[in-house]
C-alpha cells in the first residue's frame, strides 16, 4: 500500500542522504591529502634544490683537492646522505597518502554499510506491511462467505 511506498521511499532517502554525506566525507579526505601531497612536493624541490647545492659544494672541494682522497669521500659521503635524506622524505608522504587513502575507502565503506543496512529495513518493513495487508483481505473474504451462507438465495 501507499504506507509500504512512502516507508521504502523513505529507506531510498535516507541511503541516499548517507551515500551524499560519505561522499563528501571522502572529497574532504581527498582535499586533504592534495593539500599534504602539495606540501611534500614543495618540501621535496627545497630539499632537492638544497642536496643540489651541497652536492655541486663538494665536487667543486673535490676538485679542489682531486690528489686529496679524503675530499672525495666526504663528498660521496654528503651525496649519500643526501639520497638517504630525500628517501627518507620520499617514503613520509608516500605513507601518508596511502593513510589518506585508506582512511577514505573506510569511510566509504561505513557508508555503504549503512545505506545497506537502510534498505534491508525499508523492504522487511514494507513487505511486514503488504503480509498485513494481505491478511486483512483474508479475513474480509471469510467474513463475507460466512455472511453469504446465511443469507437466502431468494435475495431476502
Amino acid at each position: 500500500g501507499h504506507i509500504a511506498k512512502a516507508a521504502k521511499k523513505a529507506a531510498v532517502t535516507a541511503a541516499h542522504l548517507a551515500r551524499v554525506e560519505a561522499e563528501r566525507e571522502a572529497k574532504a579526505i581527498r582535499l586533504e591529502a592534495k593539500a599534504i601531497r602539495q606540501a611534500n612536493h614543495q618540501e621535496r624541490v627545497l630539499e632537492l634544490q638544497a642536496n643540489k647545492a651541497i652536492v655541486k659544494q663538494a665536487r667543486k672541494e673535490a676538485n679542489i683537492a682531486s690528489q686529496n682522497q679524503t675530499a672525495k669521500s666526504v663528498a660521496h659521503h654528503e651525496r649519500m646522505q643526501a639520497k638517504s635524506e630525500k628517501r627518507a622524505v620520499n617514503k613520509e608522504a608516500h605513507d601518508e597518502r596511502q593513510q589518506v587513502m585508506k582512511d577514505a575507502k573506510k569511510a566509504k565503506k561505513a557508508a555503504n554499510k549503512a545505506a545497506h543496512k537502510e534498505r534491508l529495513t525499508a523492504e522487511f518493513e514494507a513487505k511486514q506491511e503488504r503480509m498485513q495487508e494481505a491478511k486483512v483481505e483474508r479475513q474480509k473474504v471469510r467474513r463475507l462467505k460466512h455472511e453469504m451462507r446465511f443469507t437466502t438465495k431468494g435475495g431476502e
